[in-house]
């Protein structure tokens, strides 16, 4: 008997087809890596901050947002050239949390639907060298340090305002080349993790070449250039009970900021020297502060440019 005596005719009586709104990918500012492991993903309209959608992890590292508000005509949308030419869009905020305190939570704005996965290619113009796409996840002061990098930490006070300098934004750089980006979280507490720069016959300025020799490996120095910006950003809970932060754009074109070196604010802090293996606790002369615990705490001074 023939197959196709048994096997009925089939025809295509309807297609749906699924659009997904918004994809995001994210990666380790530290290292470069992408993280897919760890993170609280979610999103909320704009004019909506009830309607927060928790995103869904693939395997590839990219994070789904489905049924926002407002995008179901959207989602069952063909997903082609001319699909996407049409669409209308609407503001999102987005909301990253890293459950496993790796990271600092971060908030942003951002319009869907979007198409392609989003990786933060308008959040920051420059980056450390060789970093992928990938929108950036800065480190927290509770996160551990891996063997080969290196860590630098601080904690911001500001004396004009008699408080801890939340959200301000520093930079580490070597040479001219910018090492490492991070911000403080509420208490002004920041922590920056990088490679170490390339090691060099004299420790104190930056190699034009690979070194043929030069000082031991746990003799290497480099000296490190601090940078600061400082705006005294609001932190804003979306509903009560929620995280308060503060608008991740604006957090991250702060205006420059001034660092002290002394307690007098006479001095400009300078730098500090980073040395293999060791970490670099940044502070400024004669200046400590009591934090809630009541225990004296050294501090690095900032105040807005």
């Amino acid at each position: 008997m023939s197959l196709a005596v048994l096997l009925p005719e089939l025809r295509e009586l309807e297609r749906q087809t699924m659009t997904a709104p918004l994809g995001l990918r994210f990666r380790d500012n530290a290292t470069g890596a992408v993280v897919n492991e760890g993170l609280s993903v979610s999103a909320w309209a704009v004019a909506q901050p009830a309607s927060r959608r928790t995103a869904r992890a693939s395997y590839s590292g990219v994070y789904h947002l489905a049924n926002l508000p407002g995008l179901r005509a959207a989602e069952q949308g063909r997903g082609d050239d001319a699909f996407w030419q049409a669409v209308t869009t609407q503001p999102f905020m987005v909301e990253v949390v890293d459950q496993w305190e790796r990271f600092l939570p971060f908030r942003f704005e951002l319009a869907a639907p979007r198409r392609g996965v989003y990786a933060g290619e308008d959040l920051l113009t420059d980056s450390p060298p060789q970093q992928p796409p990938g929108i950036p996840l800065f480190s927290a002061a509770t996160r551990g340090v891996p063997s080969a990098l290196a860590v630098a930490r601080a904690t911001l006070f500001d004396p004009l305002n008699q408080r801890p300098a939340a959200w301000a934004l520093i930079e580490l750089q070597f040479g001219g080349r910018l090492l490492a980006r991070s911000f403080a979280d509420a208490q002004g507490q920041v922590t920056l993790l990088f490679p170490y720069p390339d090691l060099q016959t004299n420790p104190l300025i930056a190699p034009a070449s690979p070194p043929l020799s030069g000082p031991s490996l746990r003799n290497q120095q480099w000296t490190l250039q601090w940078r600061a910006r400082y705006e005294r950003l609001p932190a804003v809970a979306p509903v009560p009970g929620a995280l308060a932060l503060p608008d991740g754009r604006a957090l991250l074109a702060q205006q420059p900021a001034q660092l002290w070196a002394d307690a007098a604010r006479t001095q400009a802090f300078a730098g500090t020297a980073l040395k293999f293996g060791e970490a670099v606790i940044a502070r400024s002369r004669d200046f400590t502060h009591d934090p809630l615990r009541g225990e004296p705490l050294p501090s690095l001074l900032i105040t807005p440019g």
